[in-house]
């Protein structure tokens, strides 16, 4: 899956979406959470109610997701602070660049801290 395709299968979640930088390692990641997020948006009753993805991204070797709401109850608000804090959590076993099982916060050869799988490490 891309980007693009991403911000197609999601239009609710991402209509508003200003910033998205990620490796394709964890696009699949991205995918489940925001299938997660989507099917939020698509059972609220009221039209004026939404999740909106602001930005996506890469940041000290840890996903980062920063979301706006209008009109959701605090036990959804929890929810969905969960699922992301999973999703935060399970990327550090992720590799960023292949998706493969991975070590968090390895430092690049650019001393950037990322997570990554033994052989993107030594081809980084």
């Amino acid at each position: 899956m891309t980007y693009d395709e991403l911000l197609k299968k999601y239009p609710k979640l991402y209509s508003r979406l200003s910033y998205f930088e990620c490796d394709e390692g964890w696009i699949s990641l991205i995918d489940s959470l925001s299938q997660k997020l989507e099917d939020i948006n698509n059972n609220f009753k009221s039209k004026k109610s939404y999740i909106r993805a602001e930005q996506v991204k890469e940041k000290f070797g840890g996903l980062r997701f920063y979301y706006s709401s209008e009109n959701v109850d605090e036990q959804t608000l929890n929810l969905i602070d969960s699922y992301i804090a999973e999703a935060e959590k399970h990327c550090r076993n992720v590799c960023q660049l292949c998706g493969s099982e991975a070590d968090f916060a390895a430092a690049s050869k650019t001393n950037w801290i990322v997570t990554l799988c033994n052989q993107c490490k030594n081809m980084k």
